[in-house]
């Protein structure tokens, strides 16, 4: 497939990803029980009049679209509408809380990257068999674990945040760069380098990770994503005040306008990751 071709797919892909994003973000919202209700419309003094006004308000909202075709045509402008409680602009708070959610998904996405590639490469190329039963078996406990569950015990251990997400990505990294690692095991160049005498480490190093180098992008894509999705527990269980924890509290305060922005930029956000990452792969000259 063409570079042009392969943008064009990308494009038409991310444009449905977003539009079916925020259609099933507003649908799963309407569909919540005492969606069209508020705490503001048990306001004492409110006449039958404003009432049945904020209550129409509400359900122009509500709509499928959440404010249909005016709505998209605003995120073209860079214009996410106003949060419904507050009345402040969505994109202030969003970049306003920015910074700190970059900082967490970088950090934990770095950590459990770096983590899980040299816990493979030590398992699986330098210290085979017992050792790599060990780590393998440490990492599906690990794996059975939830985010929020490795939040909470970062929070009473007072660890840092960003290790909790790294422990969410590694296990992920893991057993993805181990297969790989695994095929490359008993490759030909590799059989070659050991019999003449070369050691492991310098293998790994020299020969192996060289050669997967357009695997191992895509695996940094997928530890973003992966740090991305485990950041919204984070936040919302800790109170750092990110992106994560303005989707839990749009979430639970029936913030519409805020958490389909917050869930269209979210799906930017994995696919611009996914773009940086899909790298054509090339003929390696240690292919077997």
């Amino acid at each position: 497939m063409s570079p042009i071709s392969r943008s064009a797919r990308f494009l038409a892909d991310t444009a449905f990803l977003l539009v079916a994003g925020s259609l099933a973000a507003t649908l799963l919202f309407r569909l919540t029980p005492g969606a069209e209700t508020d705490p503001s419309d048990l306001t004492p003094g409110l006449s039958s009049e404003s009432l049945e006004a904020r209550r129409a308000e509400r359900r122009k909202t509500l709509s499928t679209t959440g404010q249909s075709v005016a709505y998209f045509v605003g995120i073209l402008r860079g214009d996410f509408g106003k949060s419904t409680l507050s009345g402040a602009p969505v994109s202030g708070l969003m970049l306003d809380r920015a910074p700190a959610t970059a900082w967490l998904v970088g950090s934990g996405a770095l950590l459990g990257l770096v983590a899980g590639l040299l816990l493979a490469v030590a398992a699986v190329l330098i210290y085979p068999g017992l050792p790599e039963t060990i780590v393998t078996t440490g990492f599906l406990g690990l794996l059975s674990l939830p985010a929020g569950l490795l939040v909470l015990a970062a929070i009473f251990t007072r660890l840092p945040l960003e290790l909790a997400v790294g422990a969410a990505v590694a296990p992920r990294v893991y057993f993805y760069a181990s297969r790989l690692l695994a095929r490359q095991r008993n490759a030909g160049y590799v059989l070659q380098a050991v019999a003449t005498g070369i050691g492991p480490v310098r293998i790994a190093a020299l020969h192996v990770l060289p050669a997967l180098r357009s695997e191992l992008s895509a695996l940094a894509g997928f530890s973003i994503v992966t740090a991305l999705a485990a950041a919204i527990p984070a936040e919302a269980l800790s109170g750092r005040p990110g992106i994560g924890q303005l989707a839990w509290r749009s979430a639970m305060e029936r913030d519409l306008p805020v958490l389909v922005a917050v869930t269209l930029c979210l799906l930017l956000a994995s696919r611009a990751v996914t773009l940086l990452s899909d790298v054509p792969p090339r003929e390696s000259r240690f292919a077997a």
